[in-house]
């Protein structure tokens, strides 16, 4: 019988954003005591790729297997394995990783070990400084439009630190434990979040005072979210919906929705602004919500295994969940029927996390991190020795992921835009858990806002220059608009692809201005537009990072 060189198996922890790198593997040594070594073959992730006595690989991020397989002149064989793994930085924190990461532009990122401290780090992996919080935190940290971080714990509390790491207010007793990360309102400047009490606490943002609160019927274990038409909607424990209306003075919940069916999760909204939410009888149902008429379930559909994570939603509708059988799961939006279900080989419990490229990234745990594209084809997979325990961050070409033993890992997936005009797919919807990577739950991103700063009502529409122009990160918009009617403010790139909007929604005559910080894209030439019914005007702007 023949004898395989015994392969080593390689690690580089931190690769950098470096796509590929080369690395040799040699069958010298390989052996047959009692003949010759008739043909010697190798294979990655268990296709062959040559029949060399060495070869020489270019091996992407992520692990990779490789086997070597020797046959002897009498039809022997044996064979030897290793794995390569490259990760862009693998850092370990001082306890278990069970939050969601939260991102600031592509330049800061805040990771929340349990039973230890929040880390604010580069995206590089380096640690800047932490902030030391009281309990448990279970959930992600949401970060507002001026940077500052608000944490909740399982020792009852809501904390507030600035960017410098200085503490905003006293610490707020929220009056039973929260799992649920805050959802930052910017129109309002409010917190709200459920706790296990029963009660959605709403605390302004600056003041750290209560505004209101309101009882929904059992514990809350999921996040709220904002619709763009200022709606928020809340799951109980025991999966009843429970709406508000953002706009009125009423504080009380206009409608809700009874269930039978318990929801751990935290919801989804398209574009549209349906809710998407997972179940643990498992189902995933999309529940419409028409404008002063209680929320109408669309459709319900049996996925078979209890819905570990909170929906993502792509540029097509599709939404995507994992379970706790191990299978991710992609639904038609406008259907419920299912399009494709990947199975994996553990329990799904973190949220997964899209690009814009139509790639899908989900872990589970046993350990494993794995990038599928649209059609659900391997792009690369990864193997972590513990549990994946959070959920997925995707932002410029990175994947960021935490697992149970503390650890923080990126890995570069180095997807680029595609060149030419219309060959760039759409942004997901709701491309990560809780909405955009600040966590914040809101189809409003947090590092806009919409200030009304003259009360007189101006003779015809307007739109002013941005300032400043060029800019880094931030610019004003400043706009008129003579009668009320529906407003809306779109961002596009240079190639007039739709890249963020602003605000839809039904304004009163004044004259306001909207803050867009521009920290998650590059620089380059960008365009806003402003579009009512009885008008239209499109300005140029400049982002120079």
């Amino acid at each position: 019988r023949p004898t395989p060189k015994v392969l080593t198996s390689v690690f580089n922890p931190n690769a950098a954003r470096v796509l590929t790198q080369n690395y040799t593997f040699t069958s010298t040594g390989s052996s047959d005591p009692d003949g010759t070594i008739d043909s010697v073959q190798w294979f990655i992730n268990y296709n062959k790729v040559s029949s060399d006595t060495s070869f020489t690989y270019a091996f992407p991020q992520g692990t990779t297997f490789v086997k070597l397989l020797v046959i002897d002149n009498d039809g022997g064989r044996d064979s030897s394995t290793a794995r390569v793994t490259r990760t862009t930085f693998r850092r370990y924190l001082g306890g278990p990783v069970y939050a969601g990461l939260s991102l600031i532009g592509d330049s800061v990122m805040y990771a929340i070990a349990s039973n230890d401290k929040v880390y604010r780090m580069d995206v590089n992996g380096n640690i800047l400084y932490n902030l030391s919080v009281s309990g448990n935190i279970l959930s992600s940290s949401s970060i507002s439009g001026d940077t500052s971080v608000f944490i909740a714990s399982d020792n009852n509390n809501l904390y507030g630190f600035s960017r410098y790491g200085s503490q905003l207010w006293p610490v707020y007793a929220l009056g039973g434990q929260a799992t649920a990360t805050p959802t930052l309102d910017s129109a309002t400047n409010r917190i709200y979040i459920g706790v296990s009490n029963g009660f959605l606490q709403v605390i302004n943002r600056t003041t750290g005072q209560t505004a209101w609160s309101s009882f929904v019927g059992s514990a809350v274990q999921g996040s709220a979210v904002i619709t763009l038409d200022r709606k928020l909607v809340l799951f109980n424990a025991k999966g009843e919906l429970y709406g508000f209306n953002l706009n009125s003075t009423n504080t009380g919940y206009t409608w809700f929705i009874i269930s039978s069916d318990s929801v751990k999760t935290s919801p989804a909204i398209d574009n549209s602004g349906n809710v998407y939410v997972g179940t643990r009888g498992g189902k995933l149902k999309k529940i419409t919500l028409p404008t002063g008429q209680q929320g109408n379930v669309v459709w319900e559909a049996n996925l078979g295994s209890p819905v570990n994570t909170s929906p993502v939603i792509d540029a097509a509708g599709n939404v995507y969940v994992g379970l706790q059988d191990g299978k991710l799961v992609k639904v038609n939006g406008n259907t419920g029927a299912t399009i494709w279900t990947f199975s994996s080989s553990a329990s799904i419990n973190t949220s997964p996390s899209l690009s814009r490229t139509n790639r899908v990234y989900f872990g589970n745990t046993s350990g494993e991190i794995i990038a599928l594209d649209s059609n659900k084809n391997v792009a690369w997979y990864y193997k972590d020795s513990a549990s994946i325990g959070n959920a997925l961050l995707y932002n410029q070409g990175t994947v960021y992921a935490g697992t149970t033993t503390g650890r923080v890992v990126a890995i570069y997936d180095g997807t680029p835009m595609l060149d030419g005009p219309g060959s760039n797919p759409a942004p997901p919807m709701w491309g990560t858990y809780q909405g955009n990577n600040r966590r914040t739950g809101s189809m409003y991103d947090v590092s806009i806002g919409i200030t009304k700063i003259e009360t007189e009502i101006p003779k015809e529409y307007f739109v002013g220059n941005n300032y400043p122009n060029p800019f880094n990160p931030t610019t004003r918009i400043k706009y008129g608009i003579p009668k009320e009617g529906n407003v809306k403010l779109v961002i596009y790139d240079m190639l007039g692809r739709e890249v963020k909007t602003i605000i839809n929604e039904s304004q009163k005559p004044g004259v306001y201005e909207a803050t867009f910080d521009a920290s998650s894209f590059p620089s380059g030439v960008y365009f806003y537009r402003i579009v009512t019914n009885d008008f239209v005007q499109t300005r140029r702007m400049v982002l120079i990072k």
